[in-house]
């Protein structure tokens, strides 16, 4: 309200208001492009790593079934997973189905970094035979007409050990379980056989011609040895035996003459005099000069190959097989520690497989600080527990 010459006027003001609507139009959502090369990057990846890894279970389960036939544990079925064993089967005895366990364990296959295992874990999932027949009662003989009309060839291992020779296994009727007994008892021989612990059961089976001579065979040649045994396994006769040089010549006759039933397996006959050089041989050249490796490594020394050209040599006039055992000091932890060792081990059967020999004969093992010859607690002792050894395998093992 305004006042111009004494008259009165009214104005007035206009406002404007816009209303603006959005009306959301069709688009595409947010793509993280950036995202794609590394998408891409992923896809290449699993196209080579599956492959790959294919390959690496298939050399790993080449490598368990080559190492479970030379060991002779035709018994024994391998379960591959990635590079996880699985050991499936039935051992004859505990002591087949721990050397098993050690063949797949020390297993070798070629890789561009040289011949190493291809297995991380070997697992034992045995299925243990029930507790043997008591060696004081005498099994009833089944009715002929319950006894299978086909012929098997039951499984058994006689061991000689600590004055004791004992029989373990199944035979296949009462009448051959009667002969191997009496034969056995036959062999007793004080200091060197004492007694007998029978532990042998009867499968009650028709057994194949001619195989109570084989089962006889298997009593007279361990009653000869001073230590061992003798196997009958899938068919096959094996003898693992320790004696005197004076009687070797007149075992082997016996042991490797053809048989009238089942095929000859591996014959290993060890000189009681044989193995106490050899491995006197082995012990002075190590005791002398040790083989010399890079720190925390399993690489040897160039420095050492005079020194693995001796062992070598000496190597080829021993007996039977051998094994290298890997050992450390007491630093570090124990896991790396027993990893060091045992590729250490593998590292000289290697080198003397380079040398010529055969490699059915070595076996590789780390034991780690778990068998000091010295204190751990200065240098020098230290020195002394890095150190490599190698042992004929006894019969007894």
């Amino acid at each position: 309200m305004t006042s111009d010459g004494g008259q009165t006027s009214a104005s007035s003001s206009t406002h404007t208001v816009r209303r603006v609507r959005r009306v959301a139009a069709g688009r595409r959502p947010f793509v993280p492009h950036g995202l794609l090369p590394l998408l891409g990057l992923i896809g290449t990846l699993l196209i080579g790593i599956v492959p790959f890894s294919i390959g690496i279970q298939n050399k790993t389960e080449r490598a368990a079934q080559e190492a479970l036939a030379q060991a002779g544990a035709s018994w024994a079925q391998p379960d591959v997973s990635g590079q996880w064993v699985t050991l499936r089967g039935r051992p004859p005895t505990a002591k087949d189905g721990q050397k098993a366990l050690e063949a797949v364990r020390n297993s070798r296959t070629q890789t561009i970094f040289g011949r190493l295992g291809p297995e991380t874990r070997v697992i034992d999932r045995f299925t243990r035979t029930s507790p043997s027949t008591p060696a004081t009662s005498t099994p009833s003989a089944t009715p002929s007409a319950s006894i299978s009309p086909t012929p098997v060839a039951p499984d058994w291992i006689f061991t000689l050990s600590d004055g004791v020779l004992r029989l373990e296994g199944e035979l296949p009727d009462t009448e051959t379980r009667d002969k191997v007994i009496a034969a056995a008892r036959a062999s007793i021989d004080p200091p060197r056989i004492v007694s007998i612990d029978d532990r042998l059961s009867i499968a009650n089976v028709t057994a194949p011609d001619f195989y109570d001579e084989t089962a006889l065979r298997g009593v007279r040649t361990i009653s000869r040895c001073d230590t061992g045994y003798t196997r009958f396994d899938s068919s096959r006769f094996s003898l693992s035996c320790e004696l005197s040089q004076a009687n070797v010549e007149r075992l082997e006759t016996v042991a490797r003459a053809p048989l009238t039933y089942g095929e000859l397996g591996d014959i290993q006959i060890l000189p009681r005099e044989a193995v106490a050089s050899c491995e006197r041989s082995l012990s002075d050249l190590l005791a002398a000069t040790r083989i010399e490796f890079a720190t925390a490594s399993a690489l040897i020394s160039s420095n050492s190959a005079s020194l693995l050209d001796q062992i070598a040599n000496a190597v080829g006039s021993c007996p039977g097989r051998l094994r290298i055992e890997g050992h450390t000091d007491n630093t570090g932890s124990a896991a790396l520690n027993a990893e060091l060792s045992q590729n250490r081990a593998e590292a000289v059967r290697n080198a003397l497989v380079d040398r010529g020999i055969s490699e059915n004969r070595l076996i590789a093992q780390g034991f780690g600080s778990s068998q000091p010859i010295a204190t751990n607690s200065n240098a020098a002792g230290r020195a002394r527990n890095r150190r490599i050894e190698i042992q004929v395998v006894r019969s007894s093992e």
